[in-house]
């Protein structure tokens, strides 16, 4: 459990993204199970690269939650 330990102790926000045929599709369900509080996306249809294959919707995912964090930040 080297890794997920180190992930159980990261205090800042996590967003995990993924995809329906992403190849670490189970590793980032695993993640999630280590990090309720994290939000996660499941993107329908999406490789592992989704990033760079639907680069649209993977970056709206991000955004919102940049957004979510800094409007946290901004409100302290």
């Amino acid at each position: 459990g080297g890794m997920l330990e180190a992930v159980r102790k990261i205090t800042s926000p996590m967003q995990i993204i993924t995809g329906d045929l992403d190849t670490a599709l189970d590793a980032a369900k695993g993640l999630h199970a280590v990090r309720p509080d994290a939000r996660y996306a499941q993107m329908p249809g999406a490789p592992h690269n989704a990033y760079w294959e639907m680069a649209k919707e993977w970056n709206s995912v991000a955004s919102a939650f940049l957004d979510s964090v800094m409007a946290g930040v901004a409100a302290r």
